[in-house]
């Protein structure tokens, strides 16, 4: 009864997530306060001052590196995609410019969707080529089309359990359901110097044939 009731939890929190991601899509662009303007766009120049659509910045890199006052604003360019992280300010408000889908950042090292990326080391359970120091939350695909469910571990007692089920874990041998995964640490819950093994059940083939666009989150 108590599993039943946690992956009814689980799906009821995956509807209201897809229909909050479908009301963030189709939001229009906040308004903007009366004080500079920073644009970024995917076809832009990092020397460029940053100021103006036509001198838009490329990276995110150069965004880390400018000093923001309260009031000003920094636009992303409609349809592009950066690949990173950066420090959100205080006072500072980010929205987009331009027409088309919302901008994305993502915050995934890289795309995971190459063939040669997975290695299958037990019957439709495919290791990744990269080992992960902090703890991998989910694994994304196509965009949110499919996601993972991610096996969690208990490490309190004797042996690691599945905190959902409560039932003994062995390994990664023991995936079984299709796109389940489970990051290895180690024993430890949020990071590990030396980094961890990322496993995913797949039955449908090779991860990195199967979606076009595999992100880590």
């Amino acid at each position: 009864m108590m599993l039943s009731a946690s992956y009814a939890l689980f799906d009821s929190i995956s509807e209201q997530t897809a229909k909050l991601r479908g009301e963030i899509l189709a939001a229009e662009s906040c308004p903007l306060p009366h004080g500079r303007r920073f644009y970024l766009a995917p076809d832009g120049d990092d020397l460029l001052p940053g100021t103006t659509p036509e001198t838009a910045w490329r990276s995110l890199d150069r965004l880390e590196k400018e000093t923001f006052l309260p009031g000003d604003a920094v636009l992303f360019e409609r349809g592009g995609s950066w690949r990173g992280r950066f420090r959100a300010m205080g006072g500072v408000t980010y929205s987009a410019f331009g027409d088309g889908a919302k901008p994305r950042i993502i915050g995934s090292p890289e795309n995971g969707a190459d063939p040669e990326k997975w290695q299958e080391v037990a019957p439709d359970v495919w290791r990744y080529q990269t080992k992960f120091a902090a703890d991998v939350g989910g694994i994304v695909m196509n965009g949110g089309e499919r996601h993972a469910r991610k096996i969690v571990l208990d490490y309190s007692g004797l042996a690691p359990v599945d905190f959902v089920t409560k039932q003994p874990f062995g390994g990664y041998a023991e995936l079984a359901e299709d796109l389940v995964m489970w990051h290895d640490l180690g024993g430890d819950v949020v990071e590990n110097a030396d980094g961890g093994w990322l496993y995913l059940c797949s039955k449908k083939g090779n991860p990195g044939a199967r979606f076009r666009e595999i992100e880590f989150l």
